[in-house]
């Protein structure tokens, strides 16, 4: 085949220049400091050659060149693809296509590792991957760095909304300490109807007892509800990055703030569970405690309770299975978030000065069961927004959902899908910070 504005010279003899790729490809493999700026444009050009020469030959071969496509050549079935590749015009075509893309993708990833100091060693296999197994393999890896911080800023601002919000619930929202405590004892005209009114509202979604309760249980409010404002106020301080940088001890002392804080919130909700305020047992009188505890998979509970009743041999849940077994869902998941607390106090405490590698090691588990503790924490702020979501979809599709079985279903359906959305996501964010210090600590060795 002549090559067009060549004459005398086919695509056997170019085939052969087309190795000259492999010379930008050794010069993407040198370490920045090694390659001047000037180095890198001449990788561009060489791209650019190749594009222009795939160009060239592809607009010849289907416009100029009879017979080099095939009949029943095209893109709209496989039959087409396959008689358009018998071409060897096409294959020449697309095999400079491929060498030229894949330098140009391989400048990219040179050039964007050097602007996000990802480490040369990353870089080094990233190449290679990408001249032959193709761009996307190679950029997958090389963007990971950026993809893992861009992941953990999101999860930071998703933590820092749902602070925000419980601070405002707790504070301002019908039925919390303060504001319930306020439109009782008031007498000004107005104040306490609006307030009333508000609580009707709000009946058709939760029942009113289930808003008002705290009124008569300052003990509780004063060691669980209040307390949650602090913990809620505090924790995007504690996970936040510069602070934790450049601030140090401020960092520490917000941290053992948060574990007081800790401490004194699951206090108030052993007293919740002695004073029988739970949802289940205070809300609902009209359904037993195992009735309705889910909307999504009714059989769940039941079926858990039986078989815990059958793994403790009889000693447990014999009277309501299903009460029992999410009681004690709900036990475990606020000892879990306690016991996280302690861990991760715990080694920080035993990492402070973060100089040896043992203390490095100490401090990586302490971010992981930080980590772990927000998660648990804020499940309690995801449920609120699934139980709007799932009343808001109500109202969408026409459905009723304000009798006593769906609203108490919705409630506790939204407990146990925040707590398992709170902890998987938990567990990403610590996946994420792990491969972010690591890279860190190999950019720094760079």
């Amino acid at each position: 085949m002549p090559i067009p504005g060549l004459s005398g010279i086919t695509d056997e003899d170019l085939f052969v220049t087309l190795n000259l790729c492999l010379c930008g490809w050794a010069i993407l493999a040198l370490p920045p400091s090694w390659r001047p700026a000037r180095w890198d444009s001449s990788v561009l050009a060489l791209s650019a050659a190749f594009a222009s020469l795939y160009t060239a030959t592809l607009v010849h071969a289907v416009y100029f060149e009879r017979g080099a496509v095939p009949e029943g050549s095209g893109f709209g079935s496989l039959d087409g693809v396959v008689n358009l590749f018998k071409s060897r015009t096409v294959v020449f075509s697309g095999w400079v296509h491929y060498i030229s893309l894949d330098l140009l993708a391989g400048l990219y990833i040179a050039k964007d590792a050097e602007r996000a100091r990802v480490p040369h060693l990353v870089v080094l296999v990233c190449l290679p991957l990408t001249l032959f197994a193709g761009p996307p393999r190679g950029v997958e890896l090389g963007l990971h760095m950026e993809v893992t911080v861009a992941r953990l800023l999101t999860f930071y601002g998703i933590a820092t909304t749902l602070c925000a919000m419980m601070v405002v619930w707790v504070t301002f929202a019908p039925g919390s300490c303060t504001t319930s405590f306020i439109a009782a004892k008031t007498t000004r005209k107005g104040l306490h109807d609006v307030y009333e009114d508000k609580l009707d509202s709000w009946s058709r979604v939760v029942p009113h007892s289930l808003v008002t309760k705290y009124r008569e249980n300052g003990l509780v409010c004063m060691l669980h509800v209040l307390p949650s404002v602090l913990w809620s106020g505090l924790v995007p301080l504690q996970l936040n990055q510069w602070i934790r940088k450049h601030r140090p001890r401020l960092h520490r002392r917000v941290g053992r703030i948060l574990i007081a804080v800790s401490a004194s919130m699951t206090v108030g909700y052993v007293l919740i569970h002695v004073r029988g305020l739970h949802f289940h047992t205070n809300d609902f009188s009209t359904l037993k405690q195992g009735e309705g505890l889910s909307v999504l998979a009714p059989w769940f509970w039941p079926f858990l309770g039986r078989c815990m009743h059958t793994w403790t041999f009889g000693m447990t849940g014999s009277k309501d299975p299903a009460a029992f077994a999410f009681v004690t869902f709900e036990t475990c998941a606020a000892v879990y978030w306690l016991v996280t607390a302690g861990v991760a106090g715990y080694y920080a405490r035993k990492g402070r000065g973060n100089t040896t590698v043992a203390q490095k090691i100490y401090i990586f588990r302490h971010r992981s069961w930080a980590i772990r503790h927000v998660a648990a924490g804020l499940s309690v702020a995801t449920q609120r927004v699934f139980i709007g979501a799932s009343h808001g979809w109500c109202r969408y599709h026409s459905l009723r959902c304000e009798d006593a079985a769906s609203q108490k279903g919705i409630f506790a359906d939204s407990l146990t899908l925040g707590v398992l959305t709170c902890l998987t996501l938990g567990e990403i964010a610590i996946r994420d910070s792990r491969s972010k210090v690591a890279l860190d600590m190999r950019s720094k060795a760079d």
